[in-house]
């Protein structure tokens, strides 16, 4: 088979998320690993094989040649490749681009629940009140919860720090430098992404960590509108990026007759809707006439 780049057997452009842990095939007798990627056509997909000299990093825009468009049942996301088809054709190094690409494929989390990875075999989360801590055998394990209100948290290994040798023996970094790669964790966005094992298709892995730093940049936009003069009562409504919502109630204020409304809402009524942007909260100020 010729694998030139104009062949029709090329696959779309993916955009790699993360990569697994080089495992020994015995198929291939040499260590292999998959790749997540994300592609316009496909979605998320999971390739594999890769030998260990095939470099694909996170955000790398790569394109390979199918093999097998499902070779595993039970992980519908998977695709098998000819071996060393997988080519690097290009990269995304802009932060704020990789950022908004992150969140785009956030999901709240669902099929980490009961059943769910019976359809769905990958994910990428917002990871909520992550903790970290070290093993006495070095692993450095982590425990968030998914945007579910029912989640009581999910326990993993950060494989993404294990490195393998050229014998193919696996090595665990030292604490010191795994305490200092969880400070550079700290107070920042993480984004999980997660797949199912492939010998226990319920189990679910932790695939790679994407960090971000916190925003803390407001916006407002709006037009000024007319409303009568009036007392009102003030609260604002909190939502998060999964759709959960808490309503804060604020002091009462003194409206005069003209004021700015920011946001949707109906022109005859004293309504005032501020949305603000701030470390990825959307905050609703809503004011009714007292």
């Amino acid at each position: 088979m010729s694998l030139d780049s104009d062949s029709p057997e090329w696959s779309e452009s993916l955009i790699v998320l993360g990569r697994g842990v080089d495992t020994w095939s015995q198929r291939y007798r040499t260590r292999t690993h998959c790749i997540v990627g994300i592609g316009e056509v496909s979605g998320l997909l999971r390739l594999y094989p890769l030998f260990t000299h095939e470099r694909a990093e996170k955000f790398d825009l790569v394109h390979a040649v199918i093999q097998d468009e499902n070779p595993e049942a039970h992980r519908p996301e998977s695709r098998k490749i000819y071996p060393n088809s997988i080519r690097v054709i290009g990269q995304e190094d802009s932060k704020p681009a990789q950022r908004h690409i992150i969140k785009s494929l956030c999901d709240t989390g669902e099929c980490l629940h009961a059943e769910g990875w019976r359809s769905q075999t990958i994910v990428i989360i917002r990871s909520v009140k992550p903790h970290f801590w070290i093993t006495k055998r070095r692993k450095l394990m982590v425990r968030c919860k998914c945007g579910m209100l029912d989640c009581k948290g999910h326990v993993n290994e950060v494989l993404g720090v294990i490195k393998v040798d050229k014998v193919g023996r696996r090595w665990r970094p030292k604490s010191v430098w795994l305490e200092k790669y969880i400070k550079t964790l700290l107070r920042k966005e993480l984004y999980f992404v997660m797949g199912t094992h492939r010998n226990h298709p319920h189990r679910w892995v932790l695939i790679a960590i994407h960090s971000f730093a916190i925003s803390t940049h407001r916006e407002k936009e709006g037009s000024a509108i007319q409303a009568k003069g009036g007392t009102m009562q003030v609260s604002i409504i909190v939502t998060d990026d999964y759709g959960r919502s808490e309503t804060f109630q604020l002091d009462r204020i003194k409206t005069t007759k003209n004021y700015v409304k920011f946001g949707a809402g109906d022109m005859g009524k004293p309504v005032i809707s501020t949305i603000y942007i701030a470390k990825d909260f959307k905050a609703t100020k809503k004011t009714k006439k007292s």
